[in-house]
């Protein structure tokens, strides 16, 4: 028998869904779970306080209530008599709109598994079914998921082989556009739901040609088909990679027009290098992987202090492959290398916080950011990417590519091996020598400024240092009433004058509080600030001045020596 799941979506006006769970006990004594995060966000996201009414429903139809018992937030220990057929009915309230949680309302079905569906403990290695009831006003949607599935009448009927492969098998029932196409004999299918004039022609052929690039890349797959999953709305961004698919949510306004120009515009750049991005991580983090990952407990955290290397060098990788696929052009690449650079440059926190460590708090610092993480905290998606752009300026002035060490690294976990610390040591170690621990001393185990413009100028890129003016060393947002601080530098003339993130400006030098009037100000020898902390009025003065970040831009230099850096050793279309 196996574990089913019957989902019943009719309360979608309420977002709850009411889920039966039929299994065969595994033990006497066995416990249900949910898992606490989902692979490939590292947040304990407690998807079991969504969980509402466990219920074991005994053989005339009433709960059973005495045999089921919660035993902490997200395990209930059930005791039946082993092989006896069960049943467990609850409810899931459903109302996170990202790619990470499960959603429901009158437009959208779009379920996560491991937010909604409870594993039977002992039985996680067998078949699990889905039955997915679908609601009359929902009946023309479509429906998307990497596993294979069949319609009958109002129900929508898939499997899995497992529960690691069916939470790994986001699905969604909505109005959808679609198209597909084949890339090395791998069939694509694509599907967008939310409102959007995206320019499907455009968008197939670009991602065709970009799919097509990774392959030659990288010819060997764990995937045999693949489903890019996108949802548009006004604002929000992001992603998270499957085996089989990805799941992304966008800006309506990021993806091509009827009149997107030959070279993508920068906000259609952004969302091909979100694409690039996920399907990377087919590879890497899907297939490779840290040890840490291969079988984590999903009850709690899964420490690495590798994530710089899956994640960063996957943000390395998404945009030099948009120029390699012919998407972009050297000039825009260099752009994109430009903003990376400069977030590096205006993180005071990487002065504190190494790859490394960064990679370990992953947990509990990069998801939970709040204003003073920019003073404390690196991210491991920024700074990685800057250690992979160090390192494959420093392999090819050894005649090596760090593409070609991915496609090593890839070669070998076909044999089931995971990347570790060591192996990772070997391969740098073995085409840098000397430097490679000199640069992993000083930037990976350490948290010295990374060599960027050294590099980059040996490169054939023109590397113009400027700075960037920060006024009293405050980030705000200019409001009716004033400007709202939402962050304030350390050691900056603001904090020395009492100011702190939260404060409301409401007056500055006696004229009403805006972004031109605190620029006027910077001339001053002397300003009277008033402000609103916590609806009380407050009054500092201080002599003004500006905190500057150090700024980089990058230019074509060499024809070239860049033309060496961004070639690559694997053949293309």
């Amino acid at each position: 028998m196996a574990t089913q799941y019957h989902i019943n979506a009719e309360r979608f006006s309420e977002h709850l869904l009411e889920i039966k769970l039929k299994f065969q006990a595994p033990q006497n004594q066995f416990s249900l779970w949910l898992p606490a995060w989902v692979p490939g966000s590292y947040l304990i996201r407690e998807f079991s306080r969504f969980v509402e009414q466990v219920r074991l429903i005994g053989v005339d139809g009433e709960p059973v209530d005495q045999l089921l018992v919660k035993t902490s937030k997200n395990n209930w220990q059930v005791e039946a008599p082993k092989d006896s057929e069960l049943t467990v009915v609850y409810q899931v309230y459903t109302r996170d709109l990202s790619v990470r949680g499960s959603y429901v309302d009158a437009e959208r079905l779009y379920l996560n598994s491991p937010s909604i569906c409870l594993c039977v403990q002992g039985l996680e290695e067998q078949k699990h079914e889905v039955l997915l009831s679908v609601p009359e006003a929902m009946s023309e949607f479509g429906f998307a998921c990497a596993l294979e599935h069949t319609k009958s009448d109002d129900q929508i009927h898939f499997s899995a082989p497992n529960y690691d492969t069916l939470i790994d098998s986001p699905f969604e029932l909505a109005d959808q556009q679609r198209f597909a196409f084949e890339v090395a004999g791998i069939p694509h299918r694509y599907v967008i739901s939310g409102r959007n004039r995206a320019n499907l022609e455009r968008l197939k052929v670009d991602l065709q040609q970009l799919c097509g690039t990774f392959l030659h890349w990288l010819p060997d797959t764990n995937f045999s088909h693949y489903l890019f999953m996108t949802i548009a709305t006004s604002s929000d961004y992001g992603g998270l990679e499957h085996q089989h698919s990805t799941s992304l949510i966008t800006p309506a306004g990021d993806l091509p027009g009827a009149s997107e120009p030959k070279l993508p515009s920068e906000n259609y750049q952004r969302y091909l290098g979100l694409c690039s991005h996920e399907y990377f991580h087919a590879w890497w983090v899907k297939w490779v992987r840290p040890t840490a990952f291969r079988t984590p407990d999903l009850s709690t955290e899964a420490y690495t202090r590798m994530l710089w290397v899956f994640e960063g060098f996957t943000s390395y990788v998404d945009d030099l492959m948009l120029y390699r696929s012919g998407l972009i052009d050297a000039k825009s690449y260099l752009k994109l290398v430009e903003a990376q650079i400069n977030r590096y440059l205006q993180t005071p926190g990487r002065e504190l916080q190494n790859v490394t460590e960064s990679s370990f708090d992953a947990w509990i610092k990069l998801y939970r950011s709040d204003e003073n993480s920019i003073n404390a905290t690196a991210s491991y998606y920024n700074v990685g990417a800057l250690c992979a752009l160090c390192l494959d300026l420093m392999l090819r002035e050894s005649g090596h590519q760090l593409t070609d060490l991915i496609a090593e690294v890839v070669a070998e976990s076909k044999q089931g091996a995971d990347l570790t610390e060591a192996r990772l040591d070997e391969l740098f170690s073995e085409r840098l020598g000397a430097r490679w621990d000199q640069f992993k001393s000083a930037h990976i185990d350490g948290a010295q400024e990374l060599p960027l413009e050294d590099l980059l100028a040996k490169s054939g890129v023109k590397v113009v240092a400027d700075t960037e003016d920060l006024e009293l060393g405050i980030r705000y947002t200019e409001e009716s009433t004033g400007l709202m601080v939402n962050r304030v530098m350390r050691g900056s003339t603001a904090v020395h004058a009492g100011i702190s993130a939260g404060d409301l400006l409401v007056a500055i030098d006696g004229y009403k509080a805006s972004k031109t009037i605190l620029k006027s100000s910077l001339t001053l020898d002397r300003v009277d600030i008033h402000f609103f902390r916590r609806d009380e009025l407050k009054t500092t003065s201080l002599t003004p001045d500006q905190t500057q970040f150090k700024k980089l831009k990058l230019s074509v230099g060499s024809a070239d020596d860049l033309s060496k850096w961004l070639s690559c050793s694997w053949s293309q279309q």
